[in-house]
């Protein structure tokens, strides 16, 4: 569930009262405390002289700090300009600004040292700056490069050295507009012009979460949390982001103005103005000699490979708050009972004991026996949002008996819940009315009006939290926890610590929760993605999906199969390495066909989240049981979408597969109707299409390759680059249809073409394939499961031929061959149980004319 954002809130000034300072130490302060944040700023080793700029060198390349006008300056290592002419400042009450280029030459000072912290070893410079009317507030700007690394940190702070309070609204590292002067052009500078350049969002307008936009550079840009910009024409590339968002709702900017921004030297053209902005809601109130500093922000420039910079992101988020890279197999799986809600045919709150335990039964017959893992009960257990005690007559048992029957069926129990949030008909809200926060600017226009947001920032609050989590997971049983709605807690206001950002508050109350369950107990959030960054397991990237293909609603609030695929698609890079997307649910009723649910299915596959039933077990048959378990147990590492920038609906995706001591490679082919093709801006109309797999095309190395189509059955045939490097595949896809395609090198003997078990085609369940050249035999190892038969396509090249085929414990298997495409199907019977197979295979090979078989009459065939 989720709901939409809108504009921006009001700011609120929080002025906590000043105590009284006399006059002379007003005066002295400021040049007091410049001495000593300078005298930090400083080493006997590495100052530059003051008239000198303050240069950092390093993998980043060069960034120059020029204390006579307060602004910075970053070229790539290759020489090229990124920023020019850039500078930062704080927004502050009224509408006032304290900038790093206020004053004269004498209020700034810049230096260069040697830095190390737990993130590395490297090289800091820090500017001191005395902002504002009178000088009262010192700005620290700090950039560092670390060893070994190409990227740039910066941040920036600000201290309050004068004899009132301070509100400060927003602290931006880094703000750069054009110049409109030729002889000394400024702004950032990604491609030959910014105007013809791509940026990708991350949510935008601070609470369009939900909302990824793929923009041309001749718009605005209000990104949320980070963003990528992509000049396709010469491969150059800007990533920023925030690594921490621990007090500040956090924003990119980028804009081009009427006319563009400046001409560099070369031709190329800037962005108008371009922004980096930390931005607190309500404002943070600094007393006299307080210091407030922003969140981290990260920078990278390069020429190359957007996508390999848009997941170096991902890994440096999770490297920065020290977290461990997540292992494929620990991405959940798992059945949800909300369905998409009653309105879209499922289940909605109508969730009885009865009703958990019939599904229940059903999954532990039909899908445990697939690896299915995870079964989680979702909205309607609760006696009402804010009173977690589960409905006396939907359960009467309580909830601690149900969750341990899900675990005696061999399921994690997994438990919806939406704490943050207090209903006003509740019993919380009549007993503890002082625990509320107020509803914001946008709180008030977003969030259920009979809803109230708790004060995350009072510690009775936060000690109930703590309980109710502790009660859920270890009295109850709970191993799985979708925190819901939480989002509308970051437009509260008025908390009991009025020193809080309502960002603040939130990330604490998310903290409470992380605490509380334990780092054994996954946490999948849905929310403000950035404050979610060192907290969750997984993160529900969308609005709520729902049965339909194009979807139902209007603009941003668009609910269904392709809204939902197109943001998990531009949000792929987040997945494996900060957490486990998660994409929301499958389905497979109508108005879906086969072919639609299909098209989902496969390209949540490729992404590697979250695999998540939104149907119920007992409506699921035969028919759609197939193509939903062919994603289980959920293979968890995620493909490229690799024309993300070519359409608005990505139809090409490659994961790679490295398993069992063999490489190749999956493509995801898709016709998904109606699409945009982003260079032109055109329409693509609903119609079919064909796709042309292009082995050199997609960088494989010059050879043989054969392919094998799995939800057809097909084999393709082989193709040689070596001899034509435009040898390519051309596949016809009518609208609402995709193909999965398993690409591998075609080798001169017997070897794995695909397996109809998984999607993966040979990677999930496959434990191997063996070939012993000098007995002509290739032994393959595999799981089978329970009452399915299944088949395995072989590539025999000439002059090899199948003599025998066995396989231990699943009976006799059938062999049909194909002289066309020089295939063998082999269909072998279901077994009665899981079983780890066996199976053996014999060829006969032409040698001169004469058939030479592999196999000694004693072994058994």
């Amino acid at each position: 569930m989720n709901v939409l954002g809108g504009k921006e809130s009001r700011l609120r000034a929080v002025a906590p009262v000043a105590r009284a300072v006399p006059r002379r130490a007003l005066m002295l302060a400021p040049a007091l405390v410049f001495a000593v944040l300078w005298g930090a700023a400083s080493s006997a080793t590495a100052r530059a002289a003051e008239e000198d700029l303050a240069v950092l060198e390093g993998g980043a390349g060069r960034v120059e700090f020029d204390p006579a006008d307060g602004r910075w300056s970053w070229r790539r290592a290759d020489g090229e300009w990124v920023l020019r002419g850039a500078w930062a400042e704080a927004e502050l009450a009224g509408g006032a600004r304290a900038r790093t280029t206020d004053g004269a030459r004498a209020s700034r000072r810049a230096a260069v040292r040697d830095h190390a912290d737990d993130h590395g070893r490297g090289r800091m410079l820090k500017a001191v700056c005395a902002a504002g009317a009178d000088g009262r507030y010192f700005l620290e700007w700090t950039a560092i490069m670390y060893e070994g690394r190409s990227d740039l940190l910066c941040r920036l702070a600000i201290s309050n050295q004068g004899g009132g309070p301070l509100a400060v609204g927003a602290l931006a590292p880094v703000i750069a507009a054009a110049s409109g002067d030729p002889r000394a052009p400024r702004g950032l500078v990604v491609g030959a012009d910014a105007r013809r350049a791509q940026v990708l969002e991350n949510g935008h307008g601070m609470y369009f979460d939900f909302d990824v936009r793929i923009l041309s550079g001749d718009h605005q840009s209000p990104s949320n949390w980070n963003h990528a910009v992509w000049a396709k024409s010469s491969r150059d590339l800007f990533t920023a982001g925030f690594l921490t968002h621990d007090a500040a709702l956090t924003q990119l900017r980028a804009a081009p103005g009427k006319a563009g921004g400046d001409l560099f030297p070369g031709g190329r053209r800037s962005f108008a103005s371009y922004a980096a902005e930390c931005r607190y809601l309500p404002r943070k109130g600094l007393p006299p000699g307080g210091r407030l500093a922003g969140e981290t922000l990260r920078l990278y420039a390069a020429r190359g490979d957007v996508f390999g910079a848009l997941e170096d992101f991902g890994r440096a988020v999770a490297a920065f708050h020290h977290r461990p890279a997540r292992p494929p197999a620990d991405v959940p799986d798992g059945w949800n009972s909300w369905g998409g809600g009653a309105g879209s045919g499922g289940q909605g709150q109508a969730i009885t004991e009865g009703y958990v335990l019939e599904n229940l039964a059903f999954a532990e017959r039909h899908y445990r026996p697939y690896g299915l893992r995870n079964f989680q009960i979702d909205d309607g257990w609760q006696v009402g949002v804010g009173d977690w005690t589960p409905d006396p007559v939907r359960f009467p048992n309580g909830l601690a008996p149900v969750a341990r029957a899900i675990a005696r069926a061999g399921f994690a129990p997994g438990l919806w819940i939406a704490p943050f949030m207090v209903s006003r008909d509740s019993a919380l809200f009549r007993e503890h009315p002082e625990w509320l926060a107020k509803k914001g600017f946008l709180g008030l226009r977003l969030s259920p009006r009979d809803w109230e947001p708790l004060d995350l920032t009072r510690p009775e609050v936060k000690q109930w939290l703590a309980r109710l989590f502790e009660r859920v997971t270890r009295e109850w049983g709970f191993r799985f926890i979708k925190l819901d709605f939480a989002y509308w807690a970051a437009l509260s206001e008025g908390h009991f610590d009025p020193a809080k950002s309502s960002a603040e508050a939130f990330h604490d109350g998310l903290r409470v929760v992380r605490d509380a369950i334990g780092p054994n107990v996954h946490l999948l959030t849905v929310g403000m993605l950035g404050t979610s960054f060192d907290v969750a397991d997984s993160f529900r990237l969308s609005l709520d999906n729902q049965p339909d293909w194009e979807g139902r609603g209007r603009g941003m609030g668009t609910q269904g199969l392709k809204p939902t695929y197109r943001t998990f698609a531009r949000r792929y890079y987040l997945h494996g390495t900060l957490w486990a997307n998660h994409p929301d649910l499958l389905f497979f009723r109508e108005p879906l066909t086969t072919d639609e649910a299909t098209a989902f299915a496969t390209a949540v596959g490729l992404s590697g989240g979250i695999v998540k039933l939104g149907e119920r077990f007992t409506d699921m048959d035969a028919a759609r049981r197939r193509v939903h378990t062919r994603f289980l147990p959920v293979h968890g590492v995620s493909g490229r979408p690799r024309d993300l920038f070519e359409r608005e609906f990505p139809e090409v995706w490659r994961l790679p597969i490295e398993a069992s001591g063999e490489k190749y490679d999956l493509i995801g082919l898709f016709n998904w109707g109606r699409n945009v093709d982003l260079n032109t801006g055109q329409a693509m109309p609903e119609a079919a299409r064909v796709h042309r797999l292009s082995p050199a095309a997609l960088g494989l190395p010059a050879g043989r390759y054969t392919a094998f189509e799995f939800w057809r059955g097909q084999p393709l045939g082989d193709v040689d680059t070596a001899g034509d490097a435009n040898a390519a595949y051309d596949i016809p896809l009518q609208p609402r249809t995709c193909a999965l395609v398993a690409l591998r090198p075609a080798l001169d003997r017997p070897h794995l073409l695909s397996w109809d078990r998984h999607f993966t085609q040979g990677a999930e369940c496959f434990h191997g394939q063996t070939w012993n050249g000098d007995a002509n035999r290739l032994t393959l190892a595999f799981e089978t499961v329970a009452g399915e038969s299944g088949r395995l396509w072989l590539r025999v090249p000439p002059p090899f031929r199948l003599a025998r085929a066995a396989a231990d414990g699943l009976g006799e298997p059938s062999v049909a061959w194909s002289d066309a495409t020089s295939t063998v199907c082999i269909v072998y019977p279901a077994p009665r149980a899981n079983v780890e197979a066996r199976m053996t295979l014999v060829f006969t090979r032409a040698a001169g004319g004469v058939e030479e078989s592999g196999a000694p009459a004693d072994e058994g065939f």
